[in-house]
């Protein structure tokens, strides 16, 4: 009645996921949008060996740096290209965020935990996959299992685009390093309405219990 993800640790970039074996999480699942209350869970096992994240850059080269303003705070924004992929990170410096990752091209990418916002572009034939993240809030505590867990809040968008159709995916999430997935509080939305608006959510995942083996 639960989902119950395994975690073991990935060494070659930063991972949510980063817990010795044994670790584990239980979400709950609840529509946002049925008029009766809703509840399943669902169980997931992370294999030992993944998946894994890949690194932002990942054999992108850096073209421009500028100076720009977060919230009142330095902010330097980097931008990177190559032939078919352009991206974009948001740099503040003495932040850090819990280990998270974004979708972008089918698969998973690592995000630097002093980016504030992340902008990915990439072109496979007639397709086009565009994801950004934004951190909304860098404290903003909620309650869970229990508990009190002071977060970091964000939000995710990827719009997978081709002649035919568009698939719209957005998130916000609220992150704490204490959990395993770093992921508290999860509000989704997937939709191919092409009338649909971004981050209008219909589901949510929300922390129930969890474990970090020693």
């Amino acid at each position: 009645m639960t989902w119950i993800a395994l975690l073991a640790a990935t060494q070659d970039v930063p991972s949510r996921w980063d817990f010795k074996p044994g670790s584990w999480v239980e979400m709950n699942w609840t529509s946002l949008r049925a008029k009766d209350a809703v509840r399943r869970a669902y169980r997931e096992d992370i294999p030992p060996s993944g998946p894994k994240p890949a690194a932002f850059l990942d054999g992108l080269q850096e073209v421009s740096r500028r100076k720009e303003d977060w919230r009142g705070r330095p902010c330097e924004a980097i931008e990177y290209k190559d032939e078919t992929r352009h991206a974009t990170l948001w740099i503040v410096e003495g932040v850090a965020i819990p280990a998270r990752d974004m979708a972008t091209g089918g698969r998973w990418v690592a995000v630097p935990s002093d980016a504030v916002r992340a902008l990915r572009v990439e072109k496979k034939a007639s397709a086009t996959f565009t994801s950004k993240l934004d951190v909304l809030e860098l404290s903003a505590p909620i309650e869970a299992a229990g508990r009190r867990f002071d977060c970091v809040l964000e939000s995710t968008s990827s719009t997978y685009e081709r002649p035919e159709s568009t698939i719209l995916r957005a998130n916000r999430r609220w992150l704490s390093a204490e959990i395993p997935g770093h992921v508290v509080r999860q509000d989704r939305q997937c939709t191919d309405n092409p009338a649909a608006v971004p981050h209008d959510y219909s589901t949510r995942a929300e922390l129930k219990a969890f474990h970090v083996a020693r």
